[in-house]
């Protein structure tokens, strides 16, 4: 006879196993936004416009919201 813990377990692995290609996708493009959005700020030339940490932390807290 199965035991409730175990099906509990299996099912707990298989719902992390499906999550890892929603995370994977999600910090990817997480990364490609900043990087292109970095290399625009460079190609305006518009370095002084704010530091790097604080727009990658707005940009990082419009996503969460």
């Amino acid at each position: 006879m199965v035991q409730f813990s175990d099906i509990t377990g299996l099912l707990i692995v298989i719902v992390a196993i499906s999550l890892v290609p929603f995370v994977a996708m999600v910090v990817t493009s997480y990364a490609k936004i900043v990087v292109v959005l970095g290399l625009l700020r460079n190609a305006l030339g518009v370095q002084q416009c704010r530091p790097t940490w604080c727009s990658t932390a707005w940009r990082y807290s419009c996503r969460c919201t």
